[in-house]
């Protein structure tokens, strides 16, 4: 009988030495890093809906830009943090439309890059809104002031007139261009008879500029 009892207590202890050697829920081998072209479940909303983040290598500094889409495809919270070799510092632009894509570019000239984001609305006009940031003269990380384009501004006579989406932005040279095709009064959303046009902008100060 005792044999017996010693026999069970052995078996016990080794069952239970056994499993401490499994790693637990929330070890190193469950977690994944979150990093360029990364994503993570956001706290607190379904975990199939990732938190991406994306850097922007930039000259002087270096972007990354967060961007969530708890609230569905069509909606995005968007926050931008920028890091150099002093600190680092963040913007929370809220609620946007999604992210396209994002522009590096020194228009200014001064050996620091800055991100220009390009959203897209969801939608059959697919309009393209800008948003930029830079390091201000207190090395502190800051909105560009981008105007953006109204209905007034697409009346007859004015800069953007015809202008219905459809756009992209790129970079050339030391401009911002928007490009996008020319809608007349009496065009279908995806039948534009204009012809195509350039809106470059420059940068002055913290602000861009339509030349």
């Amino acid at each position: 009988m005792k044999n017996r009892l010693s026999f069970s207590l052995l078996a016990i202890v080794y069952t239970l030495m056994s499993c401490d050697t499994n790693e637990a829920p929330g070890s190193s081998k469950d977690q994944k890093p979150v990093g360029t072209g990364t994503s993570k479940p956001v706290s607190g909303t379904d975990p199939n809906t990732p938190l991406t983040e994306k850097r922007f290598e930039g000259k002087g500094v270096t972007y990354v830009l967060r961007e969530d889409k708890s609230l569905g495809e069509s909606v995005s919270r968007i926050t931008v943090l920028a890091t150099d070799s002093t600190h680092t510092d963040s913007l929370n632009l809220g609620d946007k439309d999604p992210v396209q894509s994002g522009l590096l570019a020194d228009l200014d000239e001064n050996d620091h890059d800055e991100l220009y984001l390009i959203t897209r609305s969801v939608g059959s006009g697919t309009y393209a809104h800008i948003f930029g940031f830079m390091r201000d003269e207190e090395n502190k990380l800051a909105a560009i002031e981008v105007p953006q384009v109204g209905p007034s501004d697409q009346t007859q006579g004015k800069k953007f007139e015809g202008y219905m989406g459809h756009d992209s932005v790129y970079v050339d040279g030391h401009s911002l261009v928007r490009k996008y095709p020319v809608f007349r009064p009496g065009d279908i959303n995806d039948k534009p008879s204009g012809g195509m046009k350039e809106i470059r902008y420059t940068l002055a100060g913290n602000r861009l500029e339509a030349e």
